[in-house]
């Protein structure tokens, strides 16, 4: 079970390094994300029709992997902010989570979720990142950021909480529900998130306002 972090983490190491041929850091690491949620939704659709353990351990292989990768990209970075130390502290909880998760756990499927709701992320920061947009981006742009907010904002709100809630009354060992806690200020993260979604997008609704006047 301990090689399939060890697989992905080289997995994603080999997917980073061809795309930092092509563009920066960030983008690369943005890029990398993206693979992520691809391989994550896919896996996950085929597991719910095969049920297979092969399956199940593509899942295991693919989000430690890609977890321990971006642990080791924010601590060569070493810049040290608090984002970075939210990021590391998602990281870790969620590896450590997803080793021990219970029987039945909805684990896997809470991790497909959120990685459905950063999809317009994804979108936003390439737009962002692009200096000069033409007219076509500007407006892919203003639409990736409202979809962010809708997207995100529903998913880690209603759903992920739900999911959560029923998480919560899961049968678990000591060790399971002490991390199972521990995983918990996640959900939280998603709400304060969400909310600094949404200041963004009323500060830029109002400075097109100012723009427009």
């Amino acid at each position: 079970m301990f090689l399939l972090p060890l697989c992905g983490i080289c997995l994603y190491n080999l997917i980073e390094n061809e795309f930092l041929l092509i563009f920066d850091k960030k983008q690369s690491n943005n890029f990398t994300s993206a693979i992520h949620i691809i391989f994550t939704v896919s896996i996950y659709l085929i597991n719910l029709y095969f049920k297979n353990e092969i399956f199940n351990n593509l899942l295991v292989l693919n989000s430690t992997g890609f977890f321990l990768n971006d642990i080791l990209f924010i601590i060569k970075k070493r810049k040290c902010k608090i984002k970075d130390f939210v990021y590391l502290y998602h990281h870790s909880l969620t590896i450590i989570y997803i080793f021990n998760q219970p029987d039945n756990s909805n684990c896997m499927l809470i991790i497909c979720w959120a990685e459905i709701s950063n999809i317009p992320s994804h979108f936003v920061y390439y737009y962002i990142n692009i200096t000069n947009k033409n007219f076509f981006q500007i407006k892919i742009n203003f639409f990736c950021e409202k979809a962010q907010l809708f997207l995100y904002s529903f998913i880690r709100i209603v759903f992920i909480s739900y999911l959560s809630y029923n998480e919560n009354y899961i049968e678990k060992n000591q060790f399971q529900s002490i991390v199972f806690i521990f995983t918990l200020p996640l959900v939280l993260l998603g709400w304060v998130y969400s909310y600094v979604l949404l200041k963004k997008n009323i500060n830029n609704n109002n400075e097109n306002k100012k723009h427009i006047k």
